[in-house]
């Protein structure tokens, strides 16, 4: 079994924090439902929290009682405070989008996505949901806000985006250990998986809306919209 051995600084602070947090629980300061939700929180949202309730003007009871039930959402809120959208442009989606080096592109994804897709479409932030079940899409959509429906447009130009930021399956935004990255459209489920075969290239397919039960571990990403 690997261990990770930490310094006797860090491990200092660490059983300093561990007595500030039981005497925060004792004091009823906190609770453990809110325990519990912070330490869910991504590592690189949790320093943001308090510029959040600051822009807010929301203490963080406040916030908690808001987003406790849903990291989505709260992802989705402070991504928009503290950092606007990015807006990309893929000049051609068309040519994108074909099986070349390092990428396999479904008939069918061409066929129901890219012929929809009109321009070259806007890059959007996203919003990531992993799944912590064997989950149905109408499971899935019930756990995401109501505007996680992506266009065909702007889910294939942020995907064409995330792909070409990882090359030979690069770590990111997108899983690169097999596992799928999901994209729902009105038009179908689009599939974005980073093959761990011998040809180990992205492959992207698209499935119908109810079509599958997709896996424990999945990735589900939703635009950020204004």
């Amino acid at each position: 079994m690997n261990q990770r051995i930490i310094g006797v600084d860090a491990a200092k602070k660490l059983a300093g924090l561990q007595i500030d947090l039981l005497q925060k629980l004792r004091q009823d300061q906190i609770g453990l439902d809110e325990l519990e939700w912070f330490v869910k929180l991504r590592q690189e949202h949790k320093p943001l929290l308090a510029a959040l309730c600051t822009v807010l003007s929301k203490t963080p009871d406040e916030v908690n009682q808001r987003w406790s039930q849903n990291l989505v959402a709260f992802q989705q809120e402070l991504l928009k405070v503290l950092r606007p959208p990015e807006v990309v442009k893929v000049c051609d989606l068309e040519a994108f989008f074909h099986t070349h080096s390092g990428l396999w592109v479904s008939n069918e994804f061409r066929e129901r996505i890219v012929a929809k897709a009109s321009g070259a479409g806007t890059v959007r932030e996203t919003s990531l949901y992993v799944l912590p079940r064997n989950m149905f899409d109408k499971e899935i959509e019930a756990e995401l806000l109501a505007d996680h429906i992506w266009s065909e447009t702007d889910a294939c130009a942020t995907s064409a985006h995330l792909i070409s930021l990882q090359p030979g399956g690069k770590r990111g935004t997108l899983l690169g250990d097999g596992r799928v990255n999901l994209f729902h459209t009105r038009s179908g489920v689009v599939n974005v998986r980073w093959s761990t075969d011998d040809d180990r290239e992205w492959l992207v397919s698209v499935w119908g809306r109810g079509d599958r039960r997709w896996p424990a571990g999945s990735q589900v990403l939703s635009p950020i919209t204004e």
